[in-house]
């Protein structure tokens, strides 16, 4: 976990490490919204998705979302709505997605799933959600 001035966003960063792959996140919260990186053997680009929570404030106005995330990119385009639409659900926040993984083992989706409750859960404990 990296924090700086105030002023500046908060990261929390995890990673597991297997024989063969090493998974790394990095969320943060801004005011309206939580990013989120996922990626295998380091930080890359990869699919991008934007998920609405179902119940979302705007200022005073509130809006309902019965739509899917949104996705772009080819690579991993399910697992990074999939992540998104779970964050969201768990935090009730619009969350912005990347998700670069280079393998497609079962068990590297339950060790994201680790991860990202992880992450979340520190979060918490700083009172950001």
């Amino acid at each position: 976990m990296t924090n700086s001035n105030s002023n500046e966003l908060k990261w929390y960063i995890g990673s597991i490490k297997k024989d063969n792959y090493t998974i790394n996140a990095a969320m943060t919260k801004l005011d309206n919204a939580i990013i989120f990186v996922l990626s295998t053997n380091g930080y890359k680009f990869g699919s991008l998705s934007i998920a609405l929570p179902s119940k979302y404030r705007i200022g005073i106005e509130s809006f309902s979302s019965p739509i899917a995330p949104i996705s772009f990119g080819r690579k991993n385009e399910l697992i990074t709505k999939a992540i998104g639409e779970r964050i969201s659900y768990k935090t009730n926040q619009l969350v912005i997605s990347m998700v670069n993984i280079d393998f497609s083992e079962k068990e590297i989706y339950k060790e994201c799933n680790k991860l990202i409750d992880e992450l979340l859960s520190q979060m918490k404990k700083d009172k950001l959600l």
